[in-house]
């Protein structure tokens, strides 16, 4: 047209996105514009928020540029969430233990979080000729996104082992 539009709006209407993630936060910079001349155009920037653990799929939404003296237009907007099976684990070491025959004591704990968007199962496995002095408690757990859990790391040296450096 030629004439000027008035009141020019960007928003988001339908799809999936609202009810399949709420606290997702869609933004448009500029949000809007007051009078736009015949021939003008504006480039609007995109930005969406996920809130951290948001389950992975496919999502969508209409883009839409609201006037209020003109038709509107809708552009869809496909928002793609990928798999996360990231995780921390901390220590990642516990340094050089003391143990003397007759013993026992715990030694630290393992951190282990989930800082993904989907359930992770975890093994934690021993190794090293010290392998049989040490517990590990649980060895095995699953967490659900953004979720974390510690294991205990003990030892037990039995009165009858003979005394030397055992790696683990």
């Amino acid at each position: 047209g030629n004439s000027p539009i008035n009141d020019l709006e960007m928003l988001h209407v339908g799809g999936t996105l609202d009810q399949s993630c709420p606290e997702c936060e869609l933004k448009y910079f500029p949000a809007g514009q007051g009078t736009m001349n015949a021939g003008d155009n504006i480039t609007t920037l995109v930005r969406l928020k996920l809130p951290a653990g948001q389950v992975p799929g496919n999502y969508w939404t209409v883009a839409r540029a609201n006037t209020s003296n003109a038709a509107y237009d809708d552009a869809l907007l496909n928002i793609t969430v990928p798999w996360n099976d990231s995780w921390t684990g901390e220590p990642s070491s516990f340094g050089t233990v003391l143990a003397l025959i007759n013993t026992e004591g715990v030694i630290g704990n393992i951190s282990v979080r989930n800082i993904g968007n989907v359930r992770l199962d975890f093994t934690i496995y021993k190794s090293g000729l010290g392998q049989d002095f040490i517990t590990i408690g649980p060895k095995i757990f699953g967490l659900p996104k953004l979720a974390g859990k510690n294991a205990t790391v003990s030892y037990t040296v039995a009165s009858d082992e003979t005394p030397g450096l055992y790696p683990v």
